[in-house]
This record gives C-alpha cells, sequence and structure tokens, in this order.
C-alpha cells in the first residue's frame, strides 16, 4: 500500500484516527478489562458489557456525524468530513467483537486471538489492495480498516461459544462500570497521549508530512504492538489473579521485561541502523524524507515497548485511579515537548517523542517499584542482558555495513540483517537466558484450544 499511494493519503487517514481513535475509549468504558479482572464473571456481566458497548458506539457513531464539518475545521483539512463518516461505521464494528476477544483473553487463548489479528490483516489486504491498484486512493485505506473490523469480528464470535442475551441486571452492569469507569480515565490519557502528536503534526506540518511521521511511528512501536501487546494481555490476567501478592507479582513483571527488552532492542538497534536500506526496500523512495526522525524514534520504541508493562501492574492491583493520574502527566509532557520540537520540523518532533518517552517511562516504572515493593537494583539488573543483545546486534550491523561505502540496497540490507542475526542468537546462546526456555514451555502450553 505504501508504494500504491501517497504519505498525503496516509496523512488524510491518519487525522481521521486523530478523531476515532480518541472517542474509541468511551465505547469501551473499561468494560473489557473489566470482564478480565472480575473474579467471579457471570453471564449477566457479559450481556451488561455487551449491550452497554453497542449502545455508546451507535451515540458515538451519530456524534461524529453530526460534528464531521466543525472536526474538519479543527483538524485544518475538510477533506477528512467523508472519510470520518465512512471510519465511525468503524466504532460499531469494533464494539461487537470487544467483550468475546475479553473472553478470549480471560482464559489466554491467544492461538485463537493471534487467528483473529491475522483474519484482520487478510480481510483488510483482501479488499484495500485491489481498491489501491484500480486508483481509488485514500479510499482503499478506509474500505480496507472496515473489512479487516467484520472479519476479526466475526471469528471472535466464531471462537467464543457465548452469545448475548437479554439477561443482565443494574447490579451487573453497576459492577462493570465501576471498575471500567477508573480505567476510562486513563485510557482516553492513554488515547490522548496517542494522537496528540499526530493532531499537532497534521496541523502544523501537513497530512504528506503526517503520513510519513505516522508510518516511522508504527515502525517505532511495532514491537510494542508486536510482542509487548500479547504479553501485557498475559500479564494483566494473569496478574489480577495474584494481585495481592506482591512478591510474586515482582518475579513475573522482571521475567516480564526482560523478555520484552530482549527482543524490542536488538530489534530496534537494528532498524536504527539499516532504516534507510529497509525503508527505501520496503516502502519506496518517496518515503526517504522519515529515515532521520525514524533513526531517533527507536530510541523511543524501547521505551514504548517495555512502558507497556506499567499499566497491566497498576490495573492489575487496582490503582486505575493512579495509572490515570500518571496518563495524565505523561500526555501533559507530551504535548508540551511535541509543541516545542515542532518549530523543527520533523526531526525536531522525534526528538520530542523520544525525551517525553524516556521521562514518562521513567515515572512510570518508579511508581511500580514503590506499588509492589521492588528493589531498585533488582529491577536495574532486567536490562543487562538486553543491553547486551542490543550491543551485539549493533556492532554486528554496523561493521557489516561498512565494507559496502555507503552504497545501499537489498544486498546491503540482507547482509546487515543476517550479521544482526546471527550475533543475536549467538548472544542469547552464551548468556543462557532462562526466561526464554519458560517462554517456549508457557506459549506451548496456552496456545492449546480452550474451551470457553
Amino acid at each position: 500500500m505504501a508504494h500504491l499511494l501517497t504519505p498525503d493519503d496516509f496523512g488524510l487517514v491518519a487525522l481521521c484516527f486523530v478523531v476515532t481513535g480518541t472517542i474509541a475509549v468511551f465505547r469501551e468504558m473499561g468494560l473489557p478489562q473489566a470482564v478480565i479482572q472480575i473474579r467471579d464473571l457471570g453471564k449477566g456481566h457479559k450481556n451488561g458489557a455487551f449491550w452497554a458497548s453497542t449502545v455508546i458506539a451507535l451515540f458515538l457513531i451519530a456524534a461524529v456525524f453530526a460534528g464531521a464539518g466543525p472536526l474538519g475545521a479543527l483538524l485544518g483539512d475538510s477533506r477528512v468530513e467523508p472519510l470520518l463518516c465512512v471510519l465511525a461505521v468503524g466504532l460499531l464494528l469494533n464494539s461487537l467483537g470487544l467483550i468475546p476477544a475479553a473472553l478470549l483473553s480471560r482464559v489466554m487463548d491467544f492461538r485463537r486471538l493471534g487467528f483473529c489479528d491475522i483474519g484482520y490483516v487478510v480481510g483488510n489486504a483482501a479488499v484495500a489492495v485491489p481498491l489501491a491498484l484500480n486508483g481509488y486512493g485514500v479510499w482503499s485505506l478506509v474500505f480496507g480498516f472496515l473489512a479487516g473490523d467484520m472479519v476479526r469480528v466475526f471469528l471472535a464470535f466464531y471462537f467464543v461459544r457465548w452469545r448475548p442475551g437479554l439477561s443482565f441486571t443494574k447490579g451487573d452492569l453497576g459492577a462493570l462500570l465501576r471498575f471500567g469507569g477508573g480505567i476510562t480515565g486513563s485510557s482516553f490519557s492513554y488515547s490522548l497521549r496517542t494522537y496528540v502528536d499526530k493532531f499537532l503534526v497534521g496541523r502544523f506540518l501537513g497530512t504528506a508530512v503526517l503520513g510519513g511521521y505516522n508510518l516511522a511511528f508504527r515502525m517505532m512501536v511495532a514491537p510494542q504492538q508486536r510482542i509487548s501487546w500479547l504479553v501485557c494481555r498475559v500479564t494483566f490476567a494473569g496478574f489480577s489473579s495474584i494481585q495481592d501478592e506482591d512478591e510474586k507479582i515482582g518475579r513475573i513483571y522482571c521475567k516480564t521485561l526482560k523478555l520484552i527488552a530482549l527482543i524490542a532492542a536488538p530489534a530496534l538497534i537494528g532498524l536504527m541502523i539499516c532504516s534507510d536500506d529497509f525503508v527505501a526496500l520496503v516502502y519506496g523512495p518517496q518515503w526517504k524524507f522519515i529515515v532521520p526522525p525514524l533513526r531517533i524514534m527507536c530510541v523511543a520504541g524501547v521505551f514504548y515497548a517495555v512502558g507497556t508493562t506499567v499499566g497491566p501492574v497498576m490495573m492489575a492491583k487496582g490503582r486505575a485511579g493512579l495509572f490515570f493520574k500518571l496518563s495524565l502527566i505523561q500526555t501533559a509532557m507530551l504535548t508540551g515537548a511535541v509543541l516545542a520540537g515542532l518549530k523543527f520540523g520533523l526531526t525536531g518532533v522525534a526528538v520530542a517523542l523520544t525525551a517525553q518517552a524516556i521521562c514518562g517511562y521513567g515515572l512510570g516504572f518508579g511508581l511500580v517499584i514503590r506499588l509492589i515493593k521492588l528493589r531498585f537494583m533488582t529491577f536495574l539488573g532486567v536490562f543487562r542482558a538486553p543491553l547486551i543483545a542490543a550491543a551485539a546486534v549493533g556492532v554486528s550491523a554496523a561493521l557489516t555495513r561498512a565494507p559496502f561505502n555507503g552504497v545501499g540496497g537489498p544486498q546491503r540490507l540482507l547482509a546487515t540483517v543476517v550479521a544482526g542475526l546471527a550475533a543475536y542468537l549467538i548472544a542469547l546462546w552464551l548468556m543462557r537466558v532462562p526466561e526464554l526456555e519458560e517462554l517456549k514451555t508457557y506459549i506451548g502450553e496456552r496456545l492449546r484450544i480452550r474451551k470457553l
């Protein structure tokens, strides 16, 4: 799609997601997290959560339709108005699949969840690519997203035996909303933090620049979305079941951090070094302008990956209010940093994002350490092996690129990736990381099909 469409097309959709992504928090109202966290989950809880999220989604769709004109003016581009109206339908599609997906997360059935995500990608591509080839431009992205959502919802219901009914009480819904209310506040703040930089870049630097920034951001958070997202699903459900055992949570938390960092840090260091060849080959020459900011943002990506573990601990401990306050602080920090960075273009925004990630997630780690009474030196020791692995990848990749004398292309990219991967595997073998073997065993057990 990056080869078929322009940065401006991607920037327009990214502007739309500033709206739909932010208000999507109110569609959820923390209900999926409540379904996972409540110990004695009954049929009434499930039914109430499903219908509440569905009704809220319908109200949000109506609000988007009514406010499309003013929203287009706020975003600084009237072209987003019809796109917003169509993308708003995705709010309803997503709401239909929230509770089935939460039930799969509750029992840690990540095999089925994985199939749902694969279905989304396949459904998206099956619609978006043919439309792009036939000249539909930005609309190919819009209808691709909707198609992917439809497939994901269908698969979620296919894998879960529960079907929504009308039997639920005010008590069932009240129990969900009491927990979900705190989650909604922190989730809304997190959503603002996710989109405020996109809004500011699109509003002041233009949609073409936003398209490039959004692509660089997606590459930066790839380890978070592919790895940390899965691990956090596991840890939230697991921590909720042992929420009163701080020592046990601390042991599991350290292992979780170590595993995420072992994968994310080397991968992002490798991307930082070979980003010029990677972007040119995978996305095309029209995206080369994102290489300098991407290299800076790779540092932020490491903090994004490991920082996602903060929320599951706080929520499992029932400290949604604390998580909300932390999110507000981090959002304020990011807004101020990006506003300052805009003066220096896309590179300035990348520096601002990285600075906020280091400070904001550093604060989050400090709060978690105090919350579960974890020793600071124990926390620091977690990152020893990941730093060694990342250094091995970085050194080997840099040495491999040197003989090419600045001439890039597929050959240099392939050689760099092979050398970096070899160095990574050798480093892991020499360090004998026990958590990797534990992870292999754990995933093998959890990928078995479970009955709900």
